[in-house]
């Protein structure tokens, strides 16, 4: 995925950078489900750029792929498991939903701590300078 944007702020080795949607996004639904039309993106590994800069991101498809498992996957996964181990036991649709629910959410709420915490997950994330701009 590459995108393009303006850097708004550049601290020691990190930079912000502002990136309009275009049209390339609003064919992915993770995309089209974020409302504002206007995402930043705080981009490690960032020498070169300066404030005002047009640069390009570009993310690793293998990033992507770890991103989706962890928001759609493994909730997934997690919700089943829940679901099934407490069926096999108490027989009881309604307590296993739950508990697939409750599996779900735990999760949710650890991976946002992560994710609050890192700012980010580790991934193949370059920044470039766009020549001429």
């Amino acid at each position: 995925m590459k995108e393009q944007g303006t850097v708004i702020t550049r601290d020691a080795d990190t930079a912000t950078v502002r990136i309009e949607k275009s049209e390339a996004c609003s064919k992915c639904c993770s995309c089209e489900n974020a409302r504002a039309r206007i995402i930043t993106v705080t981009v490690d590994k960032a020498a070169g750029v300066n404030v005002g800069d047009i640069v390009e991101i570009e993310v690793s498809p293998s990033t992507m792929l770890k991103t989706y498992c962890f928001i759609y996957l493994f909730p997934l996964m997690l919700f089943a498991a829940g679901s099934l181990s407490v069926y096999a036991f108490l027989k009881d649709p309604l307590k296993s939903f739950a508990a697939g629910c409750a599996c779900a959410m735990i999760y949710y709420v650890i991976i946002g701590r992560y994710i609050k915490k890192k700012k980010c997950f580790d991934g193949k994330v370059s920044i470039n300078k766009v020549p001429g701009e």
